[in-house]
């Protein structure tokens, strides 16, 4: 399919499918909705594969990043959920004073990270939750 292999890529029906789903939503709700696809990207390189995957079978795509929506507003019916909660990439230039980030850093090691520079980020108060979103 175009993915690498360090993807992860399950098809809604298939082994491990359901457990993965669960796995995907912070709190005891799981509704009943189900992506075509879920794909747990490990790198650049599986987000782009996992777009041009979506547009070939014209599915929408939903991103989650670290899963804190209380709601699994990342669940969607019928389309391909991207989690890259995996891509945790964190690049401090204390001199210039700039970061880069993935969306899936929590913000808890963010701001220990910065302590260490003597660095701030205005950011929740829950340690877990990814900085790129639900």
């Amino acid at each position: 399919m175009g993915l690498l292999p360090d993807a992860a890529l399950v098809r809604r029906g298939a082994p491990g499918y359901e457990e993965l789903r669960g796995d995907l939503v912070a709190s005891a709700f799981l509704p009943e909705r189900y992506p075509e696809i879920i794909i747990r990207a490990r790198s650049v390189d599986d987000v782009v594969a996992a777009v041009r995957l979506s547009r070939s079978l014209g599915l929408h795509i939903v991103t989650r990043s670290g899963g804190h929506s209380w709601c699994a507003a990342a669940l969607r019916d019928g389309g391909l959920l991207l989690d890259v909660s995996k891509l945790e990439d964190l690049r401090i230039d204390p001199e210039e004073r700039r970061l880069t980030i993935g969306p899936g850093l929590a913000t808890g090691a963010l701001t220990s990270a910065l302590a260490g520079h003597r660095l701030a980020f205005p950011a929740g108060h829950c340690r877990e939750v990814g900085l790129g979103g639900s």
